[in-house]
């Protein structure tokens, strides 16, 4: 197992180099809970290595293979580890897209508005920036999970075991947010992927009045779990525009 040490945890680390010319960096962070870096591999990351792309992934703390430190669960430390894995561990030097499913999406939003210069692009897959709605909707998310009576599956397992062996539910509802400026700040290109059948597309409007540059795609009988159970359609939307993405950052830079 691949591991990086940061910020004093052991975060489980994996990238998928690219084939082919190289055409930049995706760093795809995972959702709440159950979810890990795994789930990237199911879906996305094999067809942006293939597409020429270094594929950079870790397990967020407390989940999957990485650590599960006693405390250290707001938003700006899930940040500050994606931070501490690009400039001392992965060392990348270039701005890189950001790829985020659930809560991963809003890691993005909260590691572009503190370093906007270091994102090319944000994919924000059944997610919102951290604004208060959204993080009203996770601690309702989890209140529910954490009632879940026991028993299932694997990913029912670790996520009653997350909610009961840390303070996630408390650190993560006392964060620090960015503010609408911060937010506004953020000038990359931004493509939100919601399900047709998801609440979560309620949020949508509010992200397009902070970032107007958004282009938001709903696809048709998707819920929540939209990466994994419509694949083919969540890359058929996505590598195009990573595509137009790269050519119109590369025509700027070389304009500039």
């Amino acid at each position: 197992m691949n591991t990086a040490e940061v910020n004093g945890i052991r975060l489980h680390v994996e990238e998928l180099p690219p084939q082919g010319p190289a055409r930049g960096t995706a760093v795809l962070l995972h959702g709440m809970a159950g979810d890990s870096l795994a789930s990237w591999y199911l879906t996305l990351a094999p067809s942006l290595a293939a597409a020429g792309m270094r594929v950079l992934m870790h397990d967020l703390r407390g989940h999957g293979r990485s650590d599960r430190p006693p405390r250290g669960y707001a938003l700006g430390h899930f940040v500050d580890d994606v931070a501490a894995l690009l400039d001392r561990h992965w060392s990348v030097d270039e701005p890189v897209h950001l790829l985020g499913n659930s809560f991963g999406g809003t890691i993005a939003f909260g590691y572009a508005a503190r370093r906007p210069e270091r994102v090319a692009g944000i994919v924000a897959i059944e997610s919102a920036p951290p604004v208060p709605a959204w993080f009203d909707r996770i601690e309702r998310r989890l209140a529910q999970a954490a009632a879940f009576p026991g028993g299932g599956g694997r990913r029912v397992r670790d996520t009653l075991a997350l909610l009961r062996d840390t303070p996630i539910r408390a650190e993560l509802h006392a964060s620090a947010l960015p503010t609408p400026d911060d937010l506004a700040g953020i000038t990359c290109p931004v493509l939100c992927l919601f399900g047709g059948e998801s609440a979560v597309r309620q949020l949508a409007p509010q992200t397009e009045a902070l970032m107007p540059q958004t282009r938001t795609v709903v696809i048709d009988g998707g819920r929540h779990s939209l990466l994994l159970e419509h694949r083919a359609q969540v890359r058929d939307q996505i590598l195009p525009w990573l595509r137009d993405t790269r050519k119109s950052f590369a025509e700027g830079t070389s304009h500039g």
